[in-house]
């Protein structure tokens, strides 16, 4: 993998371009289309979904921050990798875009959609809106109960890069500042996410507003317990290895 890195003597910027996603590359026959509009297309519309269990439908809405403004994070190794930041302006041209709303950007594991009417997508203050109704089956009901619980509670998104500003951090390393995004595919819940500000939660969960603090371990336990923040960091490491390899994989011989 070390001589992934190396890329051939190709530079960062490259690298930045043959970027696909902040989760997964997704390959052309699972990529979602822009939603139809009026005389384009050959998508037929959906029409809205009728439901006969409001009351079901209710109780398993889901809402979060897909991605968030101006929250800078940084991918790749120490030595060799960028940060990244988004834009208020970057999903200006795609939230009508068939975008789908799935668990760790996995396309089996779909859990709404917004031509179907079960995804809307917008934009706030924060970022970029997920708002969705789960559906009532095994994954539905078992990742609301995660969501509630809080095993999940990040997301992601998977996008293709538009219009970006690059500038330089005080440590030297550059900063590519998303303005406009090309196409947006997903919104994801995640068990890793880019961007550690992004969030998710059930609407009228059942959890406390003011849960109770966790439990201090025992100082005998503490060197078993689990360093979240240094899976999160391997995690970035693993996604800017299937960039490099993404890139490799795309480009010409020279």
């Amino acid at each position: 993998m070390a001589t992934l890195l190396k890329t051939e003597g190709r530079d960062l910027d490259k690298l930045f371009a043959q970027r696909r996603s902040i989760g997964f590359h997704l390959p052309p026959s699972k990529r979602a289309l822009a939603a139809p509009t009026a005389g384009r297309g050959l998508l037929r519309a959906y029409a809205p979904l009728k439901r006969s269990g409001d009351s079901v439908a209710s109780s398993m809405r889901f809402v979060g921050h897909g991605a968030v403004f101006d929250s800078r994070t940084f991918i790749g190794y120490r030595d060799w990798g960028f940060y990244e930041e988004i834009a208020p302006t970057a999903f200006d041209g795609v939230l009508r875009n068939d975008t789908r709303f799935l668990v760790n950007h996995n396309p089996d594991l779909l859990l709404a959609r917004t031509l179907s009417g079960t995804m809307r997508q917008s934009v706030d203050d924060e970022g970029l809106v997920c708002d969705a109704d789960m559906p009532d089956t095994q994954l539905g009901r078992d990742t609301a109960v995660m969501i509630d619980r809080g095993d999940f509670s990040q997301m992601s998104f998977a996008f293709d890069i538009g219009d970006y500003e690059v500038r330089e951090a005080d440590d030297g390393k550059r900063i590519y500042r998303h303005t406009r995004m090309e196409a947006l595919y997903d919104q994801s819940v995640v068990t890793y996410p880019a961007y550690e500000d992004t969030d998710a939660a059930m609407e009228n969960s059942a959890r406390s507003d003011d849960p109770e603090p966790p439990m201090e371990p025992d100082a005998a336990d503490a060197s078993d317990d689990l360093d979240t923040s240094a899976l999160a960091d391997r995690f970035r490491r693993v996604r800017f290895h299937m960039i490099a390899a993404d890139m490799a994989a795309t480009t010409p011989e020279a």
